[in-house]
């Protein structure tokens, strides 16, 4: 008689089995990689677990196995698997060329991480899908983003940011850079203000405090990407598209005078250069030798690319490296893997307003395409948890149409 409503993001009891010990593992796995460095920093901790990601993924991936194949032995025939299935025959694509070339031993230092990418890739992507989104969760999430903003400006606040002290640590070897901090960060911030859909005051607080970390962290990639996702989510849900556009009419105004009263000291700030001197910096100039060098590799070998061909960091920025690594095959099947989400949010575009896992894909989705063109090579580990999301996604709309089909 009476039907029992879910809020969006809830998880079904059969598909995600001991879901409380995964949302744990979230933690551990974002939010932890985050603190530890820090600690690690201030020497409060040892650097005794090296990177992080590497050690998470060997305790991580045994569970999360566990749990994807007790969900298997449940799942109905009918359930979507589109999006685990294209995963899994891209990574087994990918391993089979990375054997390949191991075995030619025609590789550089550059392409030793490729069989650890390819873990990580697994463990990422069965965390995000069994990973629940619940609303019970918010204060927790709100806490911890909180506390890492504050981690940001301590570190700002005494000589620089991590990634730009870490020489001094003589541990450059066992920290994250920048881009590691940026990437945990958002992660975590992405599911919080998931779940501040109901609650606009909040998510502008949120926001306030992404950019003020981001901005003091340089992770200038990672900036852009928040900001061009946030304010495509705000304009998607806005009420009124013309305040929201005025709105951010006033907060560019506000930023460039602010610029303008504190421009020698905004300077040493790597965000900055986004706005000014963009084209002559270094990074810039550097990747685009990095995209030169690319290009010609693909040129002499389109169809088996040429896996490790460059010097570590040396890769293209952008979904091109796949080609370089993969070749052709490889290339269109990353750009397959990409199209997924978007194809997914097309479909369910409608429920974008009330469903919290979806505005958590959005802003993933966004963020991966954006960072993939520009900035990031195809072994960013962005796309596993967007495509864990998205599959997430799929099965809990797949589960609440059974509920309503079904004979009371």
């Amino acid at each position: 008689m009476f039907e029992s409503r879910r809020p969006p993001g809830s998880v079904p009891a059969d598909l995600a089995p001991g879901y409380h010990g995964i949302f744990l593992l979230f933690l551990l796995t974002f939010p932890g990689y985050f603190v530890y460095h820090f600690l690690v920093t201030l020497s409060v901790l040892p650097a005794f677990l090296a990177g992080y990601s590497t050690p998470m993924c060997l305790v991580s991936l045994p569970i999360l196995g566990l749990v994807h194949a007790r969900t298997a032995l449940n799942r109905s025939k009918s359930e979507p698997a589109r999006i685990e299935k294209a995963l899994a025959l891209f990574l087994v694509f990918y391993a089979l060329v990375t054997l390949w070339q191991l075995s030619t031993r025609n590789m550089l230092d550059s392409a030793e991480a490729h069989p650890t990418v390819i873990a990580q890739f697994i463990a990422l992507f069965l965390l995000s899908l069994y990973t629940p989104l619940l609303v019970r969760h918010m204060k927790a999430l709100m806490l911890l983003v909180v506390m890492m903003t504050g981690m940001v400006i301590h570190n700002a606040l005494n000589g620089g940011f991590i990634s730009a002290a870490l020489e001094s640590y003589g541990i450059t070897n066992s920290l994250i850079t920048y881009q590691g901090y940026a990437f945990a960060y958002w992660i975590t911030l992405v599911s919080l203000v998931a779940l501040l859909r109901e609650h606009p005051g909040r998510r502008a607080f949120v926001y306030l405090l992404a950019f003020v970390a981001l901005f003091l962290n340089g992770a200038r990639s990672e900036f852009a990407a928040a900001l061009f996702a946030f304010l495509a989510l705000e304009f998607l849900l806005a009420r009124s598209k013309l305040n929201l556009v005025l709105g951010v009419l006033v907060a560019i105004g506000m930023f460039a005078a602010i610029y303008f009263l504190f421009e020698n000291e905004l300077q040493d700030y790597r965000v900055i250069t986004i706005f000014t001197d963009y084209e002559d910096d270094l990074s810039v100039l550097d990747r685009r030798k990095m995209l030169a060098d690319g290009l010609a590799t693909i040129q002499a070998h389109p169809w088996t690319g040429r896996m490790g061909s460059y010097l570590g960091g040396e890769y293209i920025h952008s979904y091109l490296s796949a080609w370089v690594d993969l070749g052709a095959i490889g290339f269109f099947g990353f750009m397959l893997l990409q199209s997924l989400p978007v194809v997914h949010l097309w479909l369910n575009r409608r429920s974008l307003r009330n469903d919290s896992v979806l505005q958590q894909l959005f802003l993933l989705t966004v963020s991966t395409l954006l960072l993939s063109l520009v900035a990031k090579p195809f072994t960013q580990y962005l796309l596993p948890i967007t495509l864990g999301v998205c599959a997430r996604h799929a099965r809990l709309r797949h589960h609440e149409h059974a509920r309503r089909v079904a004979p009371a």
